[in-house]
């Protein structure tokens, strides 16, 4: 509690012009992911399999056909445990999302503002570049990642700038480490912190973070109750997810290499304002924050994450500071205190998060989600015990959320790799051919039972040419098809169900 106050205390001491740049810094990150769900905006991957998953109660086997080595693991049980202790508190499956989706982009966002309460304006011109250097619409995803991303954040501030003793500062790294490891699963990627400090020379201190993590990994993999699976199937699982496919394109975009060079451009702008008004600075390879942008972007060149989780915060860390020292600077010190000045840098914030660029923000006006409330897709949803097959995890997102407790099973669920091996490969086929040969999926079709469903995304003139099943049109762009009935004369037929 003894940081809370000083923290506290700190604040109360700022000056009155801080503090007013400060609030109305705070009220614009408020009314952002606010003003983004005004557009019906709803998360398209998922927090909706996290909430459906903690509301139907089951384990992952009994939602997904999974390959026997992953079946005992949780990915994000941290984070079930949290949903699941918001909905017995009485939130519904909506509420749930909304909080997952408002709650994590403020705790990333206002935890910036805060490391920076002393030049708040230098936090919101860093956000405002991250709108060109990153997708920020993945911070309003709703997705576990963002602790582990708000704890990088932190962890750099507390040793980086080493704003309390040795100990404490060992201790709360420790306390988040271990929440970031179990609520996100991640725990691997966690070491590109301490190999940040010992990038940046502080050799030291890497080894002191480094303790931090180890230590933090097992005090999570302990909170599951099965920490040689926590520890050994997590890296493995991820291992499997990138090494699943003989091209990368067929991976989740997340995976994909990204070639960014927006990052270096605003870098190089930054820097050479802070030499051309020579204004004091601390060596940039001394600075943690520099060293994971480096490192998240040369990764992110084989997979993208590695730049859009831990890149973007480093980059947004040591922006933040460069810009830190700008204003300070006394060439600049008035413009970061002006209300003028200040209003339009929150206005430039504001509109670069919110506006429906491309509609990214406006992507649920067009859903036309499969629910067994709905009387006309009962029949077109698989039966007790069935399972359904598909090529599109949006599908499964949708379907799930919209059905906790249906009683089947997802073939494709939120990773492939998940997949039985044979099942993956007739997936990545598909993918392969992006979708367009129907004969490909006739290994699923061939084993399909009366109770399952192959269900596909396609135009209502765009008939699935799969001949073995009948089919029927039975949402927006949605097509299942079932084994076809038997007839009085016990003949198998297709039936020529029309279009609707």
């Amino acid at each position: 509690m003894n940081i809370v106050y000083n923290f506290l205390e700190k604040l109360r001491s700022l000056t009155l012009p801080v503090k007013g740049v400060l609030w109305m810094g705070f009220f614009t990150l408020l009314i952002i992911p606010f003003r983004i769900f005004s557009y019906n905006y709803w998360p398209i991957d998922d927090v909706n399999r996290h909430v459906a998953k903690v509301i139907s109660g089951k384990s992952w086997p009994e939602i997904l056909v999974m390959d026997p080595q992953f079946q005992t693991l949780d990915h994000n049980g941290g984070w079930h445990f949290i949903l699941g202790l918001i909905h017995q508190l009485g939130a519904d499956a909506d509420t749930m999302v909304l909080f997952s989706c408002i709650g994590l982009f403020l705790l990333l966002t206002l935890s910036g503002l805060f490391i920076f309460n002393q030049q708040p304006l230098a936090w919101l011109c860093a956000m405002f570049l991250a709108g060109y250097t990153t997708d920020i619409t993945r911070w309003m995803f709703g997705r576990p990642f963002i602790i582990s991303a708000s704890t990088v954040l932190i962890i750099i501030h507390l040793w980086n700038r080493e704003v309390m003793t040795l100990k404490s500062r060992w201790g709360w790294s420790l306390l988040l480490f271990t929440l970031a490891s179990w609520v996100h699963g991640a725990w691997y990627l966690l070491i590109l912190l301490p190999f940040s400090f010992a990038l940046a020379g502080k050799i030291k201190t890497a080894l002191q973070i480094a303790s931090a993590w180890a230590i933090g990994s097992i005090c999570a993999g302990l909170l599951t109750g099965d920490p040689v699976h926590f520890l050994i199937q997590q890296f493995f699982q991820t291992l499997s997810s990138v090494d699943s496919a003989s091209v990368t394109r067929v991976l989740v975009g997340e995976f994909q290499p990204r070639m960014n060079v927006m990052p270096i451009i605003f870098g190089l702008i930054i820097f050479i304002l802070l030499k051309l008004f020579k204004i004091p600075s601390v060596n940039i390879t001394k600075n943690p924050g520099f060293w994971l942008a480096v490192t998240g972007w040369i990764l992110g060149m084989t997979n993208g994450r590695f730049w859009l989780d831990w890149g973007t915060v480093g980059f947004l860390y040591l922006i933040a500071s460069a810009l830190t020292l700008v204003f300070e600077h006394k060439e600049f010190n008035l413009l970061s205190r002006n209300l003028c000045h200040v209003l339009l840098g929150c206005a430039a914030v504001f509109f670069i998060y919110t506006t429906d660029f491309n509609s990214r923000w406006s992507n649920n006006n067009f859903r036309d989600r499969l629910s067994l409330e709905d009387p006309a897709h009962t029949e077109w949803l698989p039966e007790p015990g069935g399972i359904l097959y598909s090529d599109s995890m949006t599908m499964y997102y949708e379907t799930f959320y919209n059905n906790p407790h249906g009683e089947w099973r997802y073939i494709l669920g939120h990773e492939p790799a998940l997949m039985p091996a044979e099942d993956l490969k007739v997936y990545r086929e598909i993918q392969f051919y992006k979708h367009t040969i129907d004969s490909l999926f006739d290994p699923w079709v061939n084993k399909i039972r009366p109770e399952d469903r192959l269900i596909l995304y396609r135009g209502k003139s765009s008939r699935p040419d799969i001949p073995q099943l009948e089919w029927k049109y039975v949402a927006y762009n949605t097509w299942s098809g079932r084994v076809p009935k038997l007839l009085p004369d016990d003949q198998r037929t297709i039936s020529e169900t029309p279009n609707l």
